[in-house]
């Protein structure tokens, strides 16, 4: 089981997403209730954007592993992508609910407290409990550049622009990688912010 472990992680690393697949179904024949070939399944399925079945994958690991912060936060993040099959609602309200699961396990994942914020605002609620939770990331973790964007976000939803602008900034100055200078970009166009976000 810890072989064929190691040999989908190092797989899906190398981005070899049918040989990650096949490694972890392998543990789960094996070892059937593994929390942990669960979460990586649920990895390779969200690396390739198929999210019904990262869902699947993820509430089993969630299931099987009912105090790993990590994939209450896997769950999250699955759930608030939009999808054309099924209640997008109730998707957004269980990913508050595991993203609030998360943050009760582990208080201090910088994290959990974004996917708390990020689940709020796919419902809608720009509001202080958002604005609160995307800041409890930043304090717990204040290189953490895509909390930043996500803060200013909201805060320019609740007409807090001057208080946003610098947000920005300090999330573009953070930024280490292309991926998250594109959750950045992707920000800054949701605000119509085009020169910055280009």
């Amino acid at each position: 089981v810890e072989e064929l472990l190691y040999k989908g992680n190092e797989a899906r690393d190398g981005r070899n997403f049918t040989e990650a697949e096949d490694s972890y179904k392998e543990v789960l024949k094996l070892k059937p209730r593994d929390a942990r070939a669960a979460y990586g399944l649920g990895n390779v399925y969200s690396d390739q954007q198929r999210w019904a079945d990262a869902e699947a994958a993820y509430r089993n690991a969630v299931t099987w592993a009912p105090a790993d912060a990590n994939a209450h936060i896997a769950l999250s993040v699955v759930l608030v992508q939009p999808r054309s099959d099924g209640d997008n609602a109730k998707r957004f309200a269980d990913a508050e609910s595991f993203a609030r699961k998360a943050v009760q396990i582990e208080p201090k994942d910088a994290m959990g407290w974004d996917r708390l914020g990020v689940a709020l605002q796919a419902r809608g609620l720009a509001n202080s409990e958002t604005e609160h939770a995307y800041r409890r990331a930043i304090e717990l973790d204040p290189q953490f550049a895509v909390a930043y964007a996500h803060l200013a976000r909201t805060l320019n939803k609740m007409g807090k622009h001057t208080e946003a602008a610098p947000l920005y900034d300090k999330a573009i100055e953070l930024a280490k990688d292309p991926a998250t200078l594109n959750l950045i970009a992707d920000s800054l166009q949701g605000e119509q912010l085009w020169p910055l976000s280009e």
